[in-house]
């Protein structure tokens, strides 16, 4: 709704992103310690998983390079740049910083707020067959 209605910049959109995906769900977490024990539970590192995590991670990376090699010559990506610059205002000077909170940052809080605080709060109210579905 706030891109739909507001159309913030992308530095705008951070602390309302950090607000709803991560302080809401940690005031919920403080309210209700249950459910907060649950959700500590997907935390917990089993032997190989790390190695499985980066695994997957080093196939999806190479599925996106992959992607754009085989279609850099039918889809024409100049509009990328302008689009960047002119509907989020991410430059040359700051893309760094923008790439590296996407992919470390952004990803967190969708993980945090869709597989943790999402999925447990669902499954309490629901199957876990729907909460996975969903």
């Amino acid at each position: 709704m706030i891109d739909a209605f507001i159309h913030p910049n992308y530095f705008v959109k951070i602390p309302i992103k950090i607000l709803f995906f991560l302080a809401l769900p940690m005031l919920f977490f403080a309210r209700n310690k249950e459910a907060f024990n649950d959700f500590k539970k997907l935390f917990i590192f089993k032997k190989g998983g790390i190695f499985k995590a980066l695994l997957l991670g080093v196939g999806v990376y190479a599925v996106i390079v992959g992607g754009y090699f085989l279609t850099r010559n039918i889809i024409d990506f100049s509009n990328v740049t302008s689009s960047l610059t002119e509907g989020m205002g991410i430059t040359a000077n700051n893309f760094i910083y923008v790439s590296l909170y996407i992919s470390l940052m952004n990803s967190f809080l969708e993980e945090f707020f869709f597989r943790g605080f999402g999925f447990i709060t669902l499954k309490k109210y629901s199957s876990r067959k729907l909460s996975y579905i969903f």
